[in-house]
């Protein structure tokens, strides 16, 4: 059996205080495919994003030559690749990056628009999200507003832990343990297309596809 369900099955919605309270849209962005439900409204999204197309060249190229490199090298050139291209966003309100992809292998969201909407103060970003009020947000530090719809960009899970109930083929966030496509505790068990890295699904898919295409064979034989 081969589980190929993907890492984003199952949309991750944060049981933040006061959601039950909230009267307007709350929901996923897994939810959302274009803004006309959101016209005239006052919306609240807070994505992280790098370029698409840094310097001419599609980000999933640049981050497989950057991963041949140590992680912290490759943390510091393509930190630096998006103050090239993107410039400094922190004086729009666009915080920091709390985390190193190549160190981590969390991967950020690319950009298709967000950041020249908010050079242009089409978007403004505000800080962390205390909790939820009836009518709108209270951010970090007391300051409430009020929202119409809120679009939470706040990520999946693999919903594996429920759909197997096999805990010794499966890690602390419920993920398969190993590298895709190679044997599991249990035997004739396989996983394909839960590899978290920066230099795109479809690379790591190939090369996973024919690791298991190896592995499955010789299991058979």
């Amino acid at each position: 059996m081969v589980v190929a369900t993907g890492q984003y099955r199952q949309p991750v919605l944060p049981d933040w205080p006061g959601r039950d309270s909230y009267a307007g849209r709350l929901s996923h962005s897994i939810e959302y495919a274009d803004a006309s439900p959101y016209v005239g409204q006052r919306v609240r999204t807070p994505p992280p994003l790098v370029p698409r197309d840094p310097f001419g060249m599609p980000v999933q190229r640049t981050s497989i030559l950057l991963s041949a490199l140590p992680p912290a090298l490759a943390n510091r050139l393509g930190m630096a690749t998006v103050r090239l291209t993107v410039g400094d966003l922190t004086r729009y309100g666009f915080p920091k990056a709390r985390f190193d992809p190549y160190t981590t292998k969390r991967i950020p969201i690319i950009d298709v628009g967000l950041v020249e909407a908010l050079k242009r103060g089409r978007v403004k970003v505000k800080p962390a999200l205390e909790r939820l009020s009836p009518t709108g947000a209270v951010f970090t530090g007391g300051a409430g507003e009020p929202f119409d719809a809120i679009i939470a960009a706040t990520g999946f899970s693999t919903g594996l832990a429920s759909l197997l109930g096999m805990p010794d083929v499966l890690d602390e966030r419920g993920e398969p343990r190993g590298r895709a496509g190679e044997p599991t505790a249990q035997p004739g068990l396989y996983f394909i297309g839960f590899t978290h890295s920066l230099r795109g699904h479809l690379f790591e898919a190939r090369r996973a596809s024919l690791r298991l295409a190896r592995h499955v064979e010789r299991y058979l034989r």
